[in-house]
């Protein structure tokens, strides 16, 4: 079983899919868009499940209802799910899992360029700046 998690109308989601129906491989799509109910026990026995890829395409699985929550709530409740958001791609790391949110989100573009450069690749040439008289032109 493969579980792909991705966003709406995703392209290349839409194609591996394809693939994979074609083939007859069972996967689970899990949207971004869409609530996604999920329950994790710990103990001291191993956790299993019948997953054995995961294809971390495009967003991460939403843990919490789209729903109107009160100010002092919100935070509370985004923290509580950036807990299970982290926890959910560890716990799965055993498998063959390909991807992360968790790299994607703490990812830096101006790191890549550093390590690009080092490397010795041709970068495009960039300015990050918060000098409004600074620029290309």
């Amino acid at each position: 079983m493969i579980k792909i998690i991705t966003t709406y109308n995703e392209k290349n989601t839409e194609e591996v899919i394809e693939y994979l129906l074609a083939n007859k491989i069972a996967f689970e799509r899990i949207n971004f868009e869409e609530f996604h109910p999920y329950s994790l026990r710990l103990s001291n026995n191993n956790l299993t499940d019948n997953i054995n890829t995961y294809w971390h395409r495009r967003g991460r699985v939403n843990f919490v209802p789209q729903t109107q929550y009160p100010e002092r709530l919100k935070n509370y409740i985004q923290s509580e799910e950036k807990i299970l958001i982290d926890s959910y791609e560890f716990f799965n790391k055993d498998s063959n899992y390909i991807g992360s949110y968790v790299r994607e989100e703490n990812h830096n573009k101006l790191i890549d360029l550093k390590v690009a450069m080092t490397a010795g690749l041709k970068i495009p040439e960039t300015l990050c700046t918060n000098n409004k008289a600074k620029s290309f032109f």
